[in-house]
């Protein structure tokens, strides 16, 4: 009995030593997306700043303050001319939103299905204590403010990754034996090319999404085309999973002026993709790396579970720094040869 006690005691000990792992694994593993997240916006920052020092000759640490500078009065420009039309609309947003919703749930209570459905859900809710309620509610406030530590971490880390990168460059490489680092240097100075080139590709998708989808719904008679339009450019910085979330929103717009409406948003949300997907991204990837979709989305899937939205949204970069580490240090250097193409499989 004694034995059996002890390996029970060890058994538990084991699974809280693993949970405890786990934990710390997937804090750990926020505080590296957190940071990666300052890295991406200390790439834009910089290469923004070496293009205008380049430009005008100025010295970096010139161009740079005037990059910053510029941003922030951009920002702050926005704020105070557009902020309270960007609340009102953001408002009427909600409220066109929430009549969408209504409608959509007008003609699905004529269904079976959804009175079935509606049963199950007010079951569901009625387990739902006072409790379970500000539980949920604390956990979506906790949920905000991590968010927005976050994003001040980021900014901060961003500035100062910017500000001097060559101290940070040249301090991880004194890690690397002397023999290595010129060929270390070359691939850190193609991960921030690349990244450059990705970061503008994005850019480069939102503007032609935003304002092809405003113009679009516009033209649909759709309510509020101008904020779904930004919301669609916005969340076209999410390949694959993006374009499909600004989908709803425009969907239920539509569906105030009719179903046929709503289905030309389908349509037309469906066209506009195949343009940036097949048109502007194949142009843009003849100067970053070419991610497979399959492994966009794979790796959106296991980021987005272990690092929740964050993850999600820094999946893509995450899987183009890895792509390049791998074709550069093993394919070329430890195997020495060229990658595959598509072309070539």
């Amino acid at each position: 009995m004694q034995r059996f006690v002890r390996q029970v005691w060890i058994a538990v000990g084991i699974a809280a030593v693993v949970l405890l792992g786990a934990w710390l694994a997937r804090s750990l593993l926020y505080g590296l997306l957190v940071i990666f997240a300052g890295m991406l916006l200390g790439v834009f920052l910089g290469q923004l700043s070496r293009l205008l020092q380049r430009s005008t000759g100025v010295a970096y640490q010139v161009s740079y303050g005037l990059v910053v500078l510029a941003l922030v009065l951009i920002a702050a420009g926005v704020i105070v001319l557009m902020g309270t039309q960007i609340a009102e609309q953001a408002g009427e947003f909600m409220r066109q939103f929430r009549e969408s919703a209504a409608q959509l749930e007008k003609r699905l209570q004529a269904q079976t299905w959804w009175t079935q459905l509606q049963d199950v859900r007010s079951s569901a809710a009625d387990l739902l204590t006072s409790r379970q309620a500000v539980s949920t509610a604390t956990s979506a406030v906790s949920s905000t403010v991590s968010a927005l530590a976050a994003t001040v971490l980021v900014g901060f880390l961003g500035l100062y990754f910017s500000a001097k990168p060559e101290r940070y460059r040249n301090g991880l490489l004194s890690l690397v034996p002397r023999s290595s680092r010129d060929r270390v240097g070359e691939v850190m100075d193609m991960q921030v090319r690349t990244l450059w080139y990705w970061i503008l590709g994005r850019m480069a998708g939102m503007l032609v999404i935003g304002i092809g989808s405003a113009i679009g719904l516009w033209l649909l008679g759709v309510p509020l085309p101008a904020s779904l339009g930004v919301l669609a450019g916005v969340l076209t910085f999410i390949p694959n999973v993006g374009p499909l979330i600004a989908l709803v929103p425009a969907v239920l717009f539509g569906l105030q002026q009719g179903t046929d409406t709503a289905l030309y948003v389908v349509l037309f949300y469906f066209a506009l993709q195949t343009v940036e997907s097949y048109v502007l991204t194949p142009m843009i990837d003849q100067y970053q790396v070419a991610v497979p979709p399959g492994l966009t989305l794979s790796a959106q899937l296991l980021f987005g579970l272990v690092g929740g939205v964050i993850g999600l949204v820094l999946a893509t970069p995450l899987v183009v720094v890895i792509t390049v580490l791998v074709r550069e240090f093993y394919v070329k250097d430890v195997l020495g040869s060229e990658p595959l193409t598509g072309q070539d499989a």
